[in-house]
């Protein structure tokens, strides 16, 4: 039986709190970016994975990004 990866918050994929200032937010993506951006994998073995992690990344920033703007503007994020 295959056992499954519980799923992560976006918020525990960048490594930030729920209650993280939004600007804080911003910095751990770009930190987080830069440390998994796929061009910096040497070997062709750890591209994959790393292309892989970037891009979870990437969704998680769109995620947050939304309420951010939601809430700075006013507004509830749609579910």
């Amino acid at each position: 039986m295959d056992t499954l990866a519980p799923l992560k918050s976006s918020n525990q994929i960048l490594g930030v709190t729920r209650d993280t200032p939004p600007d804080d937010v911003a910095r751990a993506y770009v930190r987080m970016a830069v440390r998994f951006h796929p061009a910096r994998a040497v070997a062709d073995d750890d591209r994959h994975a790393i292309r892989a992690r970037f891009v979870e990344l990437a969704e998680a920033w769109a995620s947050l990004a939304d309420g951010a703007v939601a809430k700075r503007d006013g507004d509830t994020p749609e579910a």
